[in-house]
């Protein structure tokens, strides 16, 4: 980068500080030539960041369709609104909470979002069975008299 200042790096020095941390990892912080340097495993770096990432919902984990004769675009359109919609409202920062708001804001612009039914008429009824007579015609006749005790 230019106009910024490069320190000059001595042919071995990076090999010397590689080996002076080496020599000093026992303990978890190395110093070498008065510079101290804190040695972290990787997989507490993994354990870490999957720790912080793990509050943070990244997007919506469900299925959502889209709405009959809806186009891809239209689709991607409201799947937009509904992912900024959601990061607006308070309390889904969790992954549950961010999914069902999600599912929510998609369903109300017409998208399908399977195991909704909504208010749908079923496709199939079926039949009477024929075998069952109609009843007769005329009044009922009255119920039968209460048992004495």
């Amino acid at each position: 980068m230019a106009g910024l200042p490069c320190p000059a790096v001595r042919a071995g020095s990076i090999a010397e500080a590689r080996d002076g941390f080496r020599a000093e990892l026992q303990g978890g912080v190395s110093q070498w030539r008065g510079y101290t340097a804190l040695v972290v495993d990787s997989r507490v770096l993994a354990i870490v960041g999957g720790v912080l990432l793990a509050g943070c919902a990244s997007g919506p984990n469900v299925l959502v369709l889209p709405g009959p004769g809806k186009t891809l675009d239209q689709f991607r359109a409201d799947d937009v609104a509904c992912r900024a919609w959601v990061h607006e409202q308070p309390g889904t920062t969790s992954d549950w909470r961010y999914d069902i708001a999600y599912m929510q804001c998609m369903y109300t612009k017409g998208n399908q979002v399977p195991g909704q039914q909504g208010s749908q008429q079923p496709s199939y009824m079926l039949p009477a069975p024929p075998d069952i007579p109609p009843p007769p015609a005329g009044i009922p006749p009255p119920p039968p008299p209460a048992p004495s005790r």
